[in-house]
């Protein structure tokens, strides 16, 4: 019984691994022909940024009132963690509006918010789409400290 537990578990660790590993070259992939702006057939790019997603630091403050708040009650525990993530969000919405001020300095100023950017990304992926961006911008955006990465916005299809 322990040696099928054992099995289970190393099969689970290897699947977790391979799967890792494609992704991540896949990515290294995008990064390394992101600054071929003219190469991709896409609407724009993704912009990522350093601070964490949402739900991640959701996943973190249910271990922590778990074991550190687990002689309080589940309603206390339950409000803790909303008004962090309320207060973490708030963060990330005032750092989603610093970048695009920071966008419109670098380009032309007839440019509107509606006209550059088109999505925001705070619960899975912490970032921003943004359209209209010429190429000589790009590494601009890159080297603001809050930038993780560049991607550009593609559909993938399969098949």
């Amino acid at each position: 019984m322990r040696f099928k537990k054992s099995s289970v578990i190393l099969v689970v660790l290897i699947l977790i691994t391979t799967i890792f590993t494609c992704n991540t070259s896949a990515i290294k992939t995008q990064k390394t022909n992101i600054f071929n702006y003219n190469k991709f057939n896409h609407n724009g790019l993704i912009i990522e940024f350093i601070d964490e997603p949402v739900l991640p630091l959701r996943n973190k403050l249910r271990i922590v009132a778990k074991y550190l708040l687990s002689n309080f009650t589940e309603n206390i525990k339950h409000n803790f963690i909303v008004q962090k993530i309320k207060s973490y969000k708030e963060k990330l919405v005032s750092l989603h509006r610093t970048f695009k001020e920071d966008i419109l300095k670098l380009v032309d100023n007839d440019v509107t918010f509606e006209e550059n950017f088109s999505k925001e990304f705070f619960e899975l992926f912490n970032g921003i789409c943004i359209k209209n961006i010429s190429e000589e911008v790009i590494p601009k955006i890159k080297n603001l400290s809050y930038v993780k990465d560049i991607f550009p916005n593609s559909k993938i299809s399969i098949g």
